[in-house]
């Protein structure tokens, strides 16, 4: 979940949040006036009973949101602290000591994918070396 998805779902969970306090309030005024008035008429009890209704609708959409929130944060997985990297061949060193490819360690350590190309400047520096090697084996 990107953070543009997680500002709309905390968005959508504090307007049901606010929803249900309206509700609830609602409900609580109506008890009031029902116990007031001594009468349970019918309009009062269905009035209470729809609240009901739309109270347990909320909150099962609430928890809904909460567990599919928990279920992304339990995806999310970040890099932080120093990591020790070689400065010749850029491995990195995990917790088990094993040196890994950069691309390797990052891939398991978050949610990064890695597509490869190659730089103006290194492409010049191949390009220089298969050239010398060329000049140097004129057979190939």
């Amino acid at each position: 979940m990107n953070s543009s998805q997680q500002q709309v779902s905390d968005g959508r969970i504090g307007q049901l949040e606010t929803l249900l306090a309206e509700k609830e309030q609602e409900a609580v005024y109506y008890r009031r006036i029902a116990e007031e008035s001594g009468k349970n008429s019918l309009k009062q009890i269905t009035e209470l009973s729809e609240m009901v209704v739309e109270r347990n609708r909320i909150m099962a959409e609430l928890n809904q949101k909460v567990a599919e929130l928990e279920k992304a944060l339990a995806k999310v997985k970040l890099l932080e602290g120093i990591i020790p990297i070689c400065m010749y061949c850029k491995k990195i060193r995990d917790d088990k000591d094993s040196w890994l490819q950069m691309e390797r360690y990052i891939a398991s350590h978050s949610e990064a994918e890695f597509s490869h190309g190659v730089c103006p400047h290194c492409f010049e520096e191949q390009m220089k070396k298969l050239e010398e090697e060329e000049m140097l084996d004129p057979s190939s």
